[in-house]
């Protein structure tokens, strides 16, 4: 263990000039130094670091175990209580807070410090960037200087835009001691972020899809932001978590094989980190916003610049967007679901919906529909109207009711029609026909045969003013004008006009009127009955 990890060291070789006393000052100050060993036991950031200016790097001492030194991690901020005495709960221990992060990985340079020059006291408490290797940081922003021959050479069905997520460019394919321009060299394009992208429908969106905000876009930069490292994967580029049978042996204690060894250190290569950035804009005011997104590509856009809010998902099946309108558009792939114990919906002018087969609204209680100027009912099938315990309908004025065919009128008891005249056959044109609330045809998205999204023009059929598409969608920028369907007017039921009632030739005397007078005639015929009910039923009559 000492070997690994170098606690029992003095100081290292002969060639690094300390005293055998351990703690000795050397006045080395702040020393920068190569990440070898990034774990430990403790499990609290101790670094192994092979300091150059330790001693003599002939003959490749760098890989001497015994030139390494051992420092601890010193975080911008730390704080903790003092124990209040024994025992275990939250009043009794000591209460930590403040700021960790993790170690960087073997390889990365760290600047470390031996206080009072005690070797054994070393801390790292900051990291150096590789020269020029920040061009993805704190996410991978977009270029048009990109390596277009990559993606095993199948970029055009990975990237369509003249811009796209770039990488780092290759430090081994290009001196960066005699470079002189950094934006020279063509950039690799992030393929795991091109994805993302393309599968939200955001790859052409440099809004929500698309960013700018990396530290070297300008100088000064007025970008802040916080990348993890992002998940280790294996010379395949298979996440850790995925190789159960790397799992199982460090389970277990087995030996791994080298680069397997080299996969779980971090040394081979990781899949992108989440990203949050703060970014002020460039010199122009462009992409002032705040960006959360994490690896796998979700994301929460707070954009000053374009004065809006944009949430969507990494699959790009759901997205949410408010915009300085005060426009709100929501997509759902598949549905959106509400509960509450009670929910109210107001709307100042118009409020619209539509659905391709069917709506459905139940009430435990009470149902109430009301339209203060007219209730439409339209249907190009059958319409339905049952009320268990009773059905009323009533006009303030007046009502129309016709059919284009057989009209059906039927009684499970006796049926009472009164008016102040009842004119069989008369002039009436019957009631109107409503109009059905016109299609329109907007435009929808889909994907084509490289699998990216594209506008499917005139393919959604709806009723509505605005309906939120899978990504791209078009009307992002634009302000939903309302229209008002109006039906069409319903007229009064024509008057019969002046009616000339002409007396029966042969009448029959009754003692009284209506229904009630004829069923008295019990000893009556038939015939006088039937007779005495239609005459005073229906008088007067035109003859």
């Amino acid at each position: 263990m000492s070997e690994t990890y170098g606690q029992s060291r003095k100081g290292g070789d002969k060639s690094f000039n300390s005293a055998d006393t351990r703690g000795v000052k050397e006045e080395r100050g702040v020393v920068i130094g190569k990440v070898k060993v990034n774990s430990h036991p403790t499990s609290m950031g101790v670094l192994q670091v092979f300091v150059p200016g330790f001693g003599d790097n002939a003959n490749n001492r760098e890989e001497v175990i015994s030139q390494w030194r051992s420092v601890r991690f010193a975080t911008p901020f730390y704080s903790r209580t003092d124990a209040l005495g024994r025992g275990s709960d939250e009043t009794t221990v000591k209460s930590t807070g403040g700021m960790v992060y993790p170690c960087p990985d073997i390889g990365s340079t760290v600047l470390c410090l031996f206080p009072e020059g005690k070797n054994q006291e070393g801390v790292w408490f900051a990291c150096v960037p590789d020269r020029y290797m920040m061009q993805s940081l704190p996410e991978a922003s977009m270029t048009s200087n990109f390596d277009k021959t990559g993606a095993a050479g199948n970029m055009d069905a990975m990237v369509r835009h003249d811009k796209a997520p770039g990488l780092e460019f290759n430090d081994q394919e290009n001196d960066v001691t005699k470079l002189t321009n950094f934006k020279k060299p063509k950039r690799g394009v992030n393929v795991t972020r091109s994805k993302q992208l393309k599968t939200q429908g955001i790859d052409q969106d440099e809004i929500r899809g698309l960013s700018t905000s990396n530290v070297m876009r300008e100088t000064p930069s007025e970008v802040f932001g916080i990348t993890t490292k992002g998940r280790r994967t294996d010379i395949n580029g298979q996440d850790i978590a995925n190789r159960k049978d790397i799992l199982d042996k460090l389970e277990n204690g087995t030996d791994l094989s080298t680069s397997d060894a080299r996969a779980v250190e971090g040394r081979i290569a990781r899949k992108q980190g989440h990203a949050l950035v703060m970014d002020d804009g460039d010199i122009e005011g462009n992409n002032n916003l705040m960006r959360f997104r994490t690896a796998g590509g979700h994301q929460i856009l707070l954009h000053d610049t374009e004065d809006l809010i944009y949430i969507g998902n990494s699959k790009g099946t759901s997205w949410v967007q408010m915009d300085a309108n005060g426009q709100l558009d929501i997509f759902s792939k598949t549905s959106i679901n509400l509960r509450s114990k009670s929910m109210n919906f107001h709307a100042d002018s118009t409020m619209k919906f539509h659905a391709g087969k069917q709506i459905q609204m139940v009430s435990g209680g009470s149902l109430h529909l009301e339209g203060k100027s007219m209730a439409n009912l339209y249907s190009d099938g059958q319409s339905f109207v049952y009320g268990g315990s009773g059905t009323h309908i009533k006009s303030g004025s007046s009502l129309n009711m016709s059919g284009s065919g057989t009209v059906g009128i039927k009684a499970g008891g006796k049926m009472d029609l009164q008016a102040s005249c009842i004119a069989l056959n008369g002039a009436t044109g019957g009631a109107s026909k409503q109009n059905s609330i016109p299609a329109q045809g907007k435009n929808d998205v889909k994907q084509d045969s490289k699998g990216f999204w594209v506008k499917n023009g005139g393919a959604l059929q709806t009723t509505v003013d605005r309906a939120p598409t899978h990504e791209p969608f078009d009307a992002h920028q634009t302000v939903t004008q309302e229209t008002v369907f109006t039906t069409v007017k319903v007229s009064d039921v024509p008057d019969s006009g002046e009616l000339k009632v002409k007396q029966p030739k042969l009448t029959i005397p009754v003692s009284n009127v209506g229904l009630k007078a004829a069923r008295e005639f019990e000893n009556q015929t038939q015939v006088l009955r039937d007779t005495v009910q239609f005459n005073q039923l229906f008088k007067p009559i035109v003859i």
